[in-house]
């Protein structure tokens, strides 16, 4: 992509670093993305409704397997570069990720919307002018802009397109290479 010469931005430029970036849903997208993403010099804070797992992940212990996600982890937490928590960071917040599971409703092929819904209201609440929410759970075509776009600009009282920026960035993360390939997938 080409920029106008006025905005010419090295590729380490254009990277995120010193953005203060909140990952809601701590599972397998959530948490390889926050590792990552502090790894490359963002300010992040982890969010999940589970406190036990919250508990784990604060010493640096992952719940699941990936490759060196254990020695990663550990070393971010202690670094502070990435904090978990069970709530909304209540500081100023650049960039919202919400990867917060939506499994299918029993006997059904109907997703289940209820955690997505929880995110995005406490997103809505405590969103900046200027800030980007990009959806990466995996949801039906037109949820992202009937039904998430509206919840956010009523309760942030902010306008999308104007005020915030909103993104869908559906996950495709493979088990066992997470770590590989948020660096080199572009």
């Amino acid at each position: 992509w080409d920029l106008d010469s006025q905005n010419q931005r090295s590729r380490r430029d254009f990277l995120m670093t010193d953005e203060r970036i909140s990952v809601a849903g701590m599972g397998y997208v959530g948490l390889t993305l926050s590792v990552v993403l502090a790894e490359s010099g963002c300010d992040v804070t982890g969010v999940d409704i589970n406190q036990v797992v919250v508990d784990q992940l604060s010493r640096g212990n992952p719940h699941f397997f990936e490759e060196t996600l254990d020695i990663r982890l550990k070393h971010q937490t202690r670094e502070g570069s990435l904090r978990v928590q069970t709530t909304m960071p209540s500081r100023e917040i650049d960039v919202h990720i919400i990867c917060v599971g939506t499994p299918l409703i029993s006997g059904t092929k109907t997703p289940d919307l209820s955690h997505l819904d929880s995110v995005v209201e406490d997103v809505g609440r405590s969103m900046r002018k200027g800030a980007l929410v990009c959806m990466r759970s995996t949801i039906p075509v037109g949820v992202t802009r009937n039904k998430v776009l509206p919840i956010l600009e009523k309760l942030s009282g902010l306008v999308g397109g104007e005020d915030f920026n909103l993104a869908f960035a559906p996950e495709r993360t493979v088990e066992g290479k997470a770590l590989t390939e948020l660096r080199t997938n572009t």
